[in-house]
């Protein structure tokens, strides 16, 4: 029974990954209600699969690193389709794929210098994960988000105020690795 608990948040990150081309499918065929619904359950699969392997005290090497990417994947797609479609500024898109750039480019010259760096999510990168996801849900097309318009200008603002600061945060953890000098978890 342990075995099967011990996969759950494997299986539930797996199922945000699935996930990912039929909001994509659905955002570009224009239906927002659905997609909105869809990208709403993937992301509880990522609220679920930390609270489960928390609440297990559940860590796997797969875990640590599929998680971090099936966050990567379903907000980059989102924000890209979004912005392509021109529902949300690209300028807002390229600040998020940017910092996911220089995250995964620092964490593979890391890899290449022989540096491990043990995938510890910060609080500032949970916060920005959060503010993320809040924030491209309300550019989808539908009438509910449409109620919250209002809200875009202040959402979109924190959200690029902390994937800066979490982009700043994993370049200076990153320079510390290199240096062999530790750096407070934020």
């Amino acid at each position: 029974m342990r075995a099967i608990f011990v996969q759950i948040p494997n299986i539930l990150t797996g199922i945000r990954i699935a996930l990912i081309p039929l909001i994509i499918h659905l955002l570009r065929s224009g239906q927002h209600s659905q997609a909105l619904m869809v990208f709403i359950i993937a992301a509880l699969t990522d609220t679920l699969d930390g609270m489960i392997a928390r609440l297990g005290g559940i860590i796997s090497p797969l875990g640590t690193f599929l998680d971090p990417l099936a966050d990567k994947l379903l907000l980059n797609a989102t924000y890209t389709v979004l912005a392509l479609d021109g529902g949300l500024p690209m300028w807002l898109a390229a600040v998020v794929w940017l910092r996911d750039l220089i995250i995964v480019l620092g964490a593979a010259g890391l890899h290449l210098k022989g540096r491990r760096w043990q995938v510890k999510p910060a609080l500032v990168g949970k916060a920005t994960t959060l503010f993320q996801i809040i924030t491209v849900g309300l550019f989808f097309e539908v009438p509910v988000t449409r109620f919250f318009i209002s809200w875009q200008p202040f959402l979109v603002t924190i959200t690029v105020v902390l994937t800066l600061w979490s982009g700043l945060y994993y370049m200076a953890a990153g320079l510390n690795i290199l240096r062999g000098t530790a750096v407070k978890n934020l």
